[in-house]
């Protein structure tokens, strides 16, 4: 899956951060409020460093729209209003902070979703497979791997057309084709809010607009343009950010940053390893590693270097790193709060801000559509399809059978693995498909010469009868297939009851009816069999590991049906016959 990241191009991860912070000068986050860590808990502290809200949070974000976005104990996210009062439950897998007065949500296996800041839904996205925060009434989304945005109503406004996109500042925003048609390479451009490209792709990257000035690179050299898509400083620079309100921006040359105007007059020469932009009359800049200070826009020091990590000033403040524990200083360099905090917001990484650490904010669909499993596996068609195999199939239909010619390999005694390559999707794939066998397939006998052992041989049973198939798939833990074996055997027992009937069994350990605890043994009997070859589970597997897995059997007037996860990634199906126990 393609990572959101990709726009950030050659410039920092922070630079896109920063602007997507800003509105004209506007901060769209409130700084009333600090987020700060304290012995692994999130709280939130005023300016005087007042716990205002007690720590008590896994993450903490600052506050945008009245509401700041929290990870509660239980890894779950919610908002709380400025009070510390939980405003909306925390029930999501995921979210955003709230940009425009909506937010973008997930819950566990659910589709992307739009709330208010009453916590109301406004439309679910269920073709989405990811989605940026909104900027000047428009947000990115990805639909079938190219982007394009929706309106606050969540209406396609601009067709998803491009290969990446980022959101709109100053009336434009940046996107990318491929350089040509075959090519991976991509070029940006900008677009209006009508979807028409106003400024051709041609860049190598191209960031967003803040100030009428965006940075675009030519693969080599970075520049700033306007508005037209004319040079207003030509490429010249080995990296640059943003221009800030202060009118300056950071530069690099060779190793060294420094400072240029808007007219790209170089004003502070490169000489830092490190620099963020001016915020207030003052930057961070760094002499060297782990040594941070604050210099005017002269260039001269106000703040020596001293500290391991800095970031712009907010009002009168400003974050740093003091040995290793971060407080806030003044103008001055003086402590108005006393280095005493773990972290400051989550997602902090100060090296690289260029203002305070906000998580770039976007969303992905946590929705696993497991209905391609499903067709694999119930759709005559298909050949993982376990409907033309019967308890009355024996090893020797299978070899015969030409479609299994030169596939079929034994995995052990009891079981015959059909090789191929199996492609599910990009979330789910198929590890092995093996054919079980309730007897040995085959006996070993040694071979001896003038009475000596001389070797082995198998002496296969080609009239055993298959018992059963095993699936076994295991979820890309790259994709949104992550952490959803779980997810994956729910809908796959909900298929099982509603199109076999199938008796449930429940959850491995619950209470079982007596019927339920009959088919329940009747299966768990058939898996013991079939599970005489596989490893035994790790044992240094700590216990709320093994609590996550999970087990259902369940059973109909044909098959036998057995699922077990790991709780994670892997999961096992098996279908057995029911009619060789009747027999």
């Amino acid at each position: 899956m393609k990572s959101r990241f990709n726009l950030i191009f050659t410039l920092s991860v922070i630079t896109i951060l920063s602007a997507c912070s800003g509105k004209s000068g506007k901060e769209d986050f409130s700084f009333d409020l600090i987020p700060v860590q304290s012995d692994e808990k999130w709280g939130y502290i005023d300016k005087e460093g007042k716990y205002i809200v007690n720590p008590q949070f896994k993450e903490a974000f600052l506050f945008s729209d009245g509401l700041a976005l929290v990870k509660t104990t239980d890894d779950k996210y919610g908002y709380i209003s400025e009070d510390g009062k939980i405003s909306i439950n925390a029930v999501y897998k995921s979210a955003t902070c709230f940009s425009e007065e909506l937010a973008f949500v997930t819950k566990e296996n659910g589709f992307v979703t739009c709330i208010d800041t009453k916590g109301n839904l406004k439309f679910e996205l269920k073709e989405v497979e990811q989605a940026l925060e909104f900027k000047e009434g428009l947000a990115p989304v990805r639909i079938k791997e190219k982007w394009g945005f929706i309106d606050n109503d969540g209406k396609i406004v601009i067709n998803p057309q491009f290969e990446d996109a980022g959101g709109f500042s100053e009336g434009l925003a940046p996107i990318a084709q491929k350089k040509d048609k075959d090519s991976k390479e991509l070029i940006w451009g900008y677009i209006d809010k009508e979807g028409k490209i106003v400024i051709n792709p041609q860049f190598i990257s191209a960031s967003i607009f803040k100030n009428n000035r965006a940075i675009v690179s030519d693969g080599k050299k970075s520049g700033y343009i306007d508005n037209k898509g004319l040079y207003i400083i030509n490429p010249q620079f080995d990296d640059a950010r943003l221009f800030s309100d202060d009118g300056l921006a950071a530069i690099k040359q060779g190793e060294s940053w420094g400072y240029v105007n808007q007219e790209g007059k170089i004003v502070i020469n490169p000489q830092f390893e490190n620099c963020q932009s001016f915020k207030g009359g003052l930057a961070p800049v760094a002499s060297a590693k782990d040594n941070w200070g604050y210099i005017d826009k002269e260039g001269k020091y106000i703040v020596n270097p001293q500290f391991k990590q800095a970031a712009k000033f907010y009002f009168d403040y400003a974050p740093v790193l003091s040995g290793d524990k971060y407080g806030f200083i003044d103008k001055q360099g003086k402590f108005t709060i006393n280095p005493q905090f773990t972290a400051l917001s989550s997602y902090s990484d100060y090296n690289k801000l260029e203002t305070w650490p906000i998580k770039y904010r976007y969303i992905e669909s946590d929705y696993l559509d497991a209905s391609l499993v499903l067709k694999s596996i119930f759709d005559e068609k298909s050949e993982l399809c376990f409907y033309n195999i019967s308890a009355n199939t024996s090893l020797e239909t299978l070899i015969d059978d030409p479609t299994n010619k030169d596939r079929l390999k034994a995995d052990s005694r009891y079981y015959v693995l059909k090789t191929g390559d199996y492609e599910i999707s990009p979330e789910i794939s198929l590890k092995s498909f093996k054919y079980a066998f309730s007897e040995p397939i085959y006996n070993v006998v040694t071979k001896y010469f003038y009475g000596y052992a001389t070797g082995e041989e198998k002496n296969y049973n080609y009239k055993v009868l298959v018992s059963g198939i095993e699936y076994e798939f295991d979820l890309n833990i790259f994709t949104r297939g992550n952490n959803k074996a779980n997810s994956l055997a729910e809908g796959l027992k909900t298929y099982l009851v509603q199109t076999y009937g199938a008796r449930d069994s429940k959850i491995e350990n619950e209470p079982l009816s007596e019927l339920e605890e009959n088919a329940k043994k009747t299966a768990d009997s058939i898996a013991a069999s079939l599970a005489a070859t596989e490893t035994t589970q790790d044992q240094t597997e700590n216990k709320s590991e093994k609590n996550l897995s999970k087990v259902y059997t369940l059973t109909s007037k044909k098959y036998n049906f057995i699922i077990r996860t790991d709780g994670y990634n892997s999961l096992i199906f098996k279908v057995v016959f029911n009619n060789i126990h009747n027999s």
